[in-house]
């Protein structure tokens, strides 16, 4: 197949299943833009919007673009909803498209989708041959569609090739809340989740780190270690493979690229209820309750022992390499969008 990839906003999602499909001996463009931090390296068949789509460089290079991706001519589009219109330029028509959905509805006043990405979204679905979400959650919130709708697994924005080793008993240390803060992070439950472990008898000295920017929504104790701004992979990834357990206790949303680096990088991840979290989780495991500080104290204090969370954390990185890993959820996108590519030229619309 040749697959065009319209990427602004997960161009570290996409570069990987690009690079998946192209060990498969597929041709793969993946159109992006230049605005990620920690960003990977990109193909050179791959196109890099660098200017703001309203300048002057931004209109040049969509001519270029749209010259290339006409010779390139694609099997199949798949693109995220963006309110940038270059990207939606970019599909050519008489082309089965794909679209991405990562969420069905906002986690909160500061993720409302805006009226242009809403528009974008409206014209795209018209003219998708197929919806992909990443959690059984979405879907069903999806509701009915005109079109198909599969869950893929969502994989690892960090590359393969960082991933640490697994970390023993004896260097683990610690407890990780990672990502960007808003209030569907939850974290004054999980500081109260966290004080509660402090005055427990299986306290062991492990401190409460979270690596981010944004909005905390509280105050963060002089106790609890933040790592403010972005972070980088190379940074982050052995210090959270040391880590006793990650905490995504969210109080909304739909699938998480944390709890997926976790599993990654060999640890534990200890998830809310809420969403597809559940989905994510080795057999056996449960969610816990996102109001509920005392039960995320108790989860703590099991993992205060470093032979459980050692062990834990193993099973956590064989869920990941077994179903998670960039060259399985790449697979799983070359059978979704060979199935589009063989239906459209079934129906006379491929080449």
């Amino acid at each position: 197949m040749k697959v065009l990839w319209l990427s602004p906003w997960f161009r570290t999602l996409s570069v990987a299943w690009a690079n998946g499909l192209r060990s498969d001996g597929h041709e793969v463009v993946v159109a992006t833009t230049s605005q990620h931090f920690d960003a990977p390296a990109l193909h050179p068949a791959d196109i890099l919007f660098r200017g703001p789509w309203r300048s002057r460089l931004g209109m040049a290079e969509l001519r270029e673009a749209h010259s290339y991706v006409r010779r390139f001519a694609p099997d199949v589009v798949v693109t995220e909803i963006t309110r940038d219109p270059r990207f939606l330029l970019l599909a050519p028509a008489g082309v089965p498209l794909v679209i991405t959905t990562h969420d069905a509805r906002a986690h909160d006043a500061a993720n409302r989708t805006p009226l242009m990405r809403r528009l974008s979204g409206g014209v795209l679905g018209r003219r998708a041959a197929l919806e992909v979400c990443f959690s059984s959650r979405v879907k069903d919130e999806l509701g009915p569609r005109r079109h198909p709708v599969e869950v893929l697994p969502l994989t690892s924005e960090m590359p393969e090739d960082a991933t640490p080793e697994l970390v023993g008993p004896a260097d683990r240390r610690d407890f990780f809340v990672v990502g960007r803060l808003s209030s569907y992070k939850n974290l004054p439950v999980i500081l109260e989740g966290y004080r509660q472990h402090q005055q427990s008898t299986s306290f062991r000295g492990d401190r409460l780190v979270v690596v981010g920017g944004g909005d905390p929504g509280c105050p963060i104790p002089s106790d609890v270690e933040w790592v403010k701004g972005r972070f980088a992979f190379a940074d982050l990834a052995p210090r959270l493979a040391a880590g006793k357990a990650s905490i995504c206790l969210y109080s909304a949303g739909s699938q998480s690229g944390v709890q997926v680096l976790g599993a990654q990088c060999g640890v534990r991840t200890l998830v809310s209820e809420v969403g597809g979290l559940a989905e994510y989780l080795p057999k056996g495991e449960v969610p816990l309750p996102h109001r509920d500080p005392g039960c995320l104290a108790q989860a703590l204090d099991l993992l205060a022992d470093p032979e459980r969370a050692a062990a834990d954390g193993r099973r956590h990185r064989e869920l990941y390499l077994s179903s998670f890993s960039n060259s399985v959820t790449a697979r799983r996108w070359a059978q979704a969008l060979t199935s589009v590519v063989d239906g459209a030229n079934g129906m006379g619309r491929g080449r």
